[in-house]
């Protein structure tokens, strides 16, 4: 049985929310980015950035694994989409 939190790989994270920092325009700085790899090691709280919102994710720790190796694995693992 394993968990995984599949990270978009076309998506920005970063650290601080940025549409927090800079009034309306936020923005983020490029100095918050953070890659899917840190986000796997270190796990924790993120901000992800979509077209028009923010919203905040949660990551365990872990590690990162390619999508060809899960398939291996398919049966008995339970997926969180962040």
């Amino acid at each position: 049985m394993a968990h995984v939190t599949r990270i978009d790989a076309d998506a920005r994270y970063y650290l601080r929310d940025p549409d927090s920092q800079y009034g309306d325009y936020g923005g983020g700085d490029d100095n918050d980015d953070v890659s899917k790899r840190r986000m796997c090691a270190d796990g924790g709280t993120y901000y992800r950035r979509d077209r028009w919102r923010t919203r905040q994710v949660n990551v365990k720790r872990g590690m990162l694994v390619s999508a060809t190796a899960l398939n291996s694995f398919s049966s008995g693992i339970s997926y969180t989409d962040v």
